[in-house]
């Protein structure tokens, strides 16, 4: 289920939104959050009207994506949102929200900052979450341990039972990036997962360079949020 306060946005307020919404998870910013605002600014869409019209009509869906600081998770949104690269991202410290379109679906995804302090507000995200989209630096062996350890409590959290899960292997173009069974291996994952759908897929996001399979990430997420 999509998160009212987005259906309830009139058409323009939509509009802001598409690009993406960042706010900082400081002070009294959740409170922000509990009354379903967000706080951030928006920057120039490159949507259409006709973008915009099929976003108010198409079924929403929520899509949370986590993952530890420098997995390449923003980098992985600028790619699907088609935004073009302007060099390193800098850490999320706070959250994204974006609006996607995928086959006849608007994804409202939701991309939560991975470094340590800002870990302890994920328990806040949960609700509601329609798929889960966790990303992995394959390439940084060191942090597997850590990436299995938070994967893992989300996988016992009530919220996300049954929730389907993609697990993207980031920046396979990488040396020494890790694939399929030894990289699953690495998280404690044995597929199939009794009572989740889960789905690995190895890709490469860049902010500074062309990424590959970035097409087959979004019609995955597009699919598995329906399930």
């Amino acid at each position: 289920m999509a998160l009212s306060w987005f259906q309830e946005l009139s058409f323009l307020s939509k509009a802001a939104v598409v690009v993406g919404t960042s706010a900082s998870l400081i002070g009294g910013t959740y409170i922000l959050y509990k009354r379903l605002a967000v706080s951030g600014t928006a920057g120039p869409g490159e949507s259409t009207r006709a973008d915009l019209v099929a976003m108010t009509a198409n079924p929403e869906k929520r899509v949370l994506v986590l993952g530890l600081d420098g997995a390449g998770k923003s980098s992985l949104l600028k790619c699907l949102s088609h935004q073009e690269g302007d060099g390193k991202l800098e850490p999320t410290e706070g959250f994204n929200v974006m609006c996607i379109q995928a086959k006849n679906t608007t994804l409202n995804v939701w991309e939560v900052g991975g470094t340590k302090n800002v870990r302890s507000y994920w328990d806040n995200f949960l609700q509601g979450t329609e798929l889960l989209v966790f990303v992995v630096d394959s390439a940084d062996e060191v942090r597997f341990p850590e990436a299995k350890e938070e994967l893992h409590k989300l996988l016992k959290d009530g919220r996300l039972e049954k929730v389907p899960l993609l697990v993207v292997a980031n920046k396979q173009d990488l040396p020494g990036a890790k694939k399929g069974g030894a990289f699953l291996a690495s998280l404690d994952l044995v597929l199939p997962l009794k009572g989740r759908d889960v789905h690995l897929l190895e890709v490469s996001s860049s902010a500074e360079k062309k990424s590959a399979n970035m097409s087959e990430v979004l019609d995955l997420m597009s699919v598995l949020s329906k399930n």
